[in-house]
């Protein structure tokens, strides 16, 4: 079963909300990558239980540079299945 549940949401200038409500499954990735598919950051890379997280997303790659303006996509991977988001980063 994929997430219940996956919100965006920006919460500053900087930073951005991912809300995860998982039921009965386990998560192996949740990443961050642009729309030409270049991974920009990993910010679960194992197994999670279900229940309901919160990470935080900074607007940075995975070696601490800033994001560029553009499309992304917040792609969680469970049971051999993908469930994803589309974030537009603006200013």
């Amino acid at each position: 079963m994929l997430p219940k549940a996956i919100i965006v949401r920006g919460i500053s200038g900087t930073q951005y909300l991912i809300a995860i409500d998982i039921v009965n499954s386990m998560v192996k990735r949740n990443v961050r990558h642009d729309v030409k598919g270049k991974l920009v950051e990993a910010l679960v890379n194992g197994d999670q239980k279900p229940g309901y997280y919160n990470l935080t997303w900074n607007r940075q790659d995975s070696k601490g540079r800033s994001c560029a303006c553009g499309v992304y996509f917040c792609t969680l991977s469970a049971e051999n299945k993908r469930f994803g988001r589309k974030v537009v980063l603006t200013e």
